[in-house]
């Protein structure tokens, strides 16, 4: 008798409860989301022009936009230039694409450069020299690959030997690879011969 009873309260609350469906639950997922939106991801609107300053910058690293500025002077580890009249600093190492030995001879220099860091709560920004430096090598080399025409005869200097050919030096920073197939009218089993 106690489970017909149980089974029979257990239906009176089903047929009473409101059936809820996924709509609901989306809807309801929603309106939350909405909210959260609205609380938490509202730039604050600033009218200081500081605020916009390192908004600028924040965009100016997205954007990787290169920047040319004067080295003002060198400090412990780096130099600084300013950007914008916000100071800025380069660490030795994104100073340039070869080892830098003395920052003193970078004071008063101009150079190109991006951004890496911005932190506007500590006011600190970080340019590296060295990133355009390299981008602007792989450009050169690869301007230079697209100059050469197959069939082309080259001279250059047999920089090692491999057991599946010859590394060439063209000069200006090329270098090919011959295959032992192409280096010579008759069959060799190894470079060196």
């Amino acid at each position: 008798m106690n489970e017909e009873m149980n089974k029979q309260q257990e239906a009176e609350v089903k047929a009473e409860a409101p059936v809820e469906t996924m709509e609901d639950y989306a809807a309801e997922l929603e309106a939350s989301y909405k909210a959260f939106d609205e609380r938490h991801f509202e730039l604050p609107e600033t009218d200081d022009a500081e605020g916009e300053k390192w908004a600028e910058f924040a965009q100016m690293m997205a954007d990787r936009t290169v920047l040319n500025v004067k080295i003002a002077e060198a400090v412990k580890g780096g130099v600084v230039a300013f950007v914008n009249e916000v100071r800025a600093f380069i660490p030795a190492s994104q100073l340039s694409a070869e080892y830098v030995e003395k920052l003193e001879d970078w004071q008063g220099k101009s150079i190109e450069t991006v951004i890496i860091t911005v932190d506007p709560e500590k006011e600190k920004l970080v340019l590296s020299a060295k990133q355009v430096a390299k981008e602007a090598a792989i450009e050169e080399r690869n301007h230079k690959i697209s100059m050469i025409v197959p069939g082309t005869v080259m001279e250059g200097t047999v920089e090692s030997l491999m057991p599946y050919g010859a590394f060439i030096n063209l000069g200006n920073g090329l270098s090919g690879l011959v295959h032992i197939s192409q280096i010579c009218e008759r069959r060799i089993k190894k470079p060196s011969e």
